[in-house]
């Protein structure tokens, strides 16, 4: 695996001091962030005597180069740019000011952007010195979304929200709309507004949306201008550079303000042979699982290749953590910056033993995943929100239960789905519907899919996931306080084990594919059911989902009801039905410890809990120690 740091010290005896011990651990290369600004103080003066300084120190050690090639946020961009005609920022649709970082409608940067990178690859290809080129194509630091917190020394407009109020963006987003409308009152028709003139139509903030509809055209043009950016700069870089590797850099979680799509991002990166580094991960497993999951279930199905990077600082555990994830998640490039592991001259004791403890396992791996989480992107986009907080904590309790990729939108039209034998939904009630159409198709073809909520598409129809899930027309959502009773107490396991299982909902009737699992007593309304539909089932938990993350039903308790199903499709399913796939049983249930099946038929282990846990394996066992991965054999996993 490509491990990459950043942050090379000034000073060269710290700096040699530092390389010695990185070419001990492996180090591939060192990043450097390239200042537009210091290399062309002046147009077309060039001066890149600082970076070959640098490069020439790093072949001492044998250790390779990526720069971090940005152009376009504020910190970095020319004075003589700023100040010329030439300058176009961001503007805010919140107070109608400038932002610093060059928008990404500025028709004046292409030309620069291309000159410089030809420049770069003039002076360093010759060298031979790259590993890869990092590219930093707009944002606050090169991140490949729009402007969120700002950057030192932070003097100019900034702030999380909506950067397309400049004249070249609405002028762009009116002809993105005529030509997906054609005419106004078919654009109003579709919106339920009332413009007069294609001239009043401009961006607009979510209160002031005229529908849903009209939101998620306006994001829909918001993200893909930005993916559209991303595109182009992938192909100058490609043609810069060639034959050497190009990640697309990118962060944050996908809140809708930031304009990332990190599917779309793959499949342009896929597109121009390159990947993805994404920069947000923690000293957390869990968090750092649900931030990065999307880039890697993306890259593997789109063919990009992808990176990790800490968005700041991480402690020890979190060492252990971003290794696992790595690995696990498939990534081929692992970047840490100095300070996490290096301060003051000397390695971080913790650290740097957390680190050298667990480094052998850096080798690139495929897993092998069979459960695909979906993440409705429109729904959270409506919401406002990269990852609602029901689907946040259910994750957390979903990665105890098995291993998963998500699947967005994107992701399910372009058949990723067929990777996958199991389709979980944790949340999102609005899905478009040729994805649910999508959904239902790989349900026929064998596929199995557990859900809570019945899908509607944005004109509120739920026929398709109603013919899914097992209801008619007729069928009709029952309220009331009733006890839960287990028709397959033996094959349900994990609900059986819940103290006291209570119900709100329940749907009578069902149609004549669905069978009942669990029905309200004394009222014997079913409340989960599976609908065998083509080769493959669907089935559903009439709710209340995850009794603890809604204050209405907080009175239920603490039974995660919807979760203990979730267990118990996964693994218990085909005792109920013997032609229905089973997922392998590899790890237990809220005990830190993690499971990732590999493709070579063996596996790797994370113990994220303070204490040692044992693994049974076939019959061999295993103890891991606290805050540590361990690769195992092929074979039956089963938590002892």
């Amino acid at each position: 695996m490509e491990l990459t740091y950043g942050g090379l010290p000034a000073d060269r005896a710290e700096a040699r001091a530092l390389l010695d011990r990185c070419r001990d651990i492996g180090v591939t290369s060192f990043e450097t962030y390239i200042s537009w600004a210091e290399v062309e103080p002046a147009p077309g003066q060039f001066h890149w005597e600082r970076y070959d300084e640098e490069v020439a120190l790093l072949g001492e050690y044998g250790i390779r180069w990526v720069p971090f090639v940005i152009l376009g946020p504020w910190y970095l961009t020319p004075a003589w740019f700023r100040d010329s005609p030439e300058h176009l920022p961001y503007r805010c649709l919140e107070h109608d000011r400038d932002n610093g970082v060059q928008s990404l409608w500025n028709p004046a940067l292409p030309a620069h952007i291309q000159r410089f990178m030809a420049a770069f690859a003039t002076h360093y290809l010759p060298m031979d010195v790259l590993e890869s080129v990092l590219l930093g194509i707009t944002g606050d630091y090169g991140e490949a979304i729009y402007p969120a917190v700002g950057n030192w020394p932070k003097d100019y407009h900034t702030h999380p929200g909506y950067w397309c109020g400049d004249r070249m963006a609405v002028a762009d987003f009116r002809a993105h709309l005529q030509a997906k409308y054609q005419t106004l009152p078919e654009l109003n028709a579709c919106w339920g507004t009332r413009y007069a003139a294609w001239e009043e139509v401009r961006p607009f903030l979510r209160a002031e949306a005229g529908s849903a509809r009209a939101w998620l055209d306006q994001m829909a043009w918001y993200r893909g201008a930005m993916s559209a950016w991303a595109d182009r700069w992938m192909g100058w870089a490609v043609e810069a550079f060639p034959g050497v590797p190009i990640y697309l850099c990118t962060g944050g979680d996908g809140t809708p303000a930031h304009g990332s799509d990190f599917a779309a991002q793959c499949q342009i990166a896929a597109k121009h042979g390159g990947g993805v580094r994404i920069t947000n991960e923690g000293s957390d497993y869990l968090f750092n699982l649900t931030i990065t999951r999307l880039v890697a279930s993306a890259g593997r199905h789109y063919g990009a290749f992808f990176g990790f990077e800490p968005a700041s600082f991480v402690d020890e555990r979190g060492a252990v953590a971003r290794i696992y994830n790595a690995v696990a998640s498939g990534a081929r490039q692992l970047h840490d910056y100095v300070g996490n592991t290096w301060r003051d001259g000397a390695p971080v004791p913790a650290a740097a033993a957390a680190f050298d403890a667990n480094r052998h396992h850096l080798t690139a791996r495929q897993p092998q995943v069979e459960v695909a989480v979906l993440l409705p992107l429109d729904d959270f986009t409506l919401q406002e929100v990269g990852f609602s907080e029901r689907m946040v904590r259910s994750l957390r309790l979903m990665r105890d239960i098995a291993d998963f990729d998500f699947v967005d939108e994107r992701l399910i039209r372009d058949g990723a789905l067929a990777h996958y034998r199991f389709l979980v939904a944790l949340d999102g009630l609005v899905l478009a519907r040729d994805v649910q159409e999508a959904i239902a198709a790989w349900v026929e073809a064998g596929g199995v899919v557990v859900s809570w909520q019945l899908w509607q598409d944005l004109d509120r129809r739920d026929d398709v996931a109603r013919a899914l899930f097992g209801l008619t027309a007729a069928s009709d959502r029952r309220t009331g306080i009733q006890q839960l009773e287990l028709l397959a107490p033996d094959l349900l396991r994990a609900l059986s084990e819940a103290p006291y299982p209570v119900t709100v909902f329940s749907y009578w009737p069902l149609a004549e594919t669905a069978q009942p699992l669990a029905v309200t007593r004394p009222a014997e309304t079913p409340v989960i059911w599976l609908n065998r539909h083509g080769r493959g089932y669907a089935v559903f938990y009439s709710g209340p989902k995850e009794n603890d993350l809604d204050l209405s039903f907080a009175w239920m308790g603490d039974q995660h009801l919807y979760m203990r199903l979730v267990r118990d499709v996964l693994y218990h399913l085909p005792a109920l039905i013997p032609d229905a796939p089973a997922l392998e049983t590899v790890t237990g249930a809220g005990d830190g410890v993690y499971v990732t099946r590999l493709a070579d038929g063996g596996y790797l282990c994370l113990n994220f809990a303070s204490a040692p846990r044992a693994l049974q394996v076939g019959e061999a066992a295993r103890t891991l120690a606290p805050y540590s991965i361990a690769g195992l054999p092929g074979g039956q996993g089963q938590q002892a």
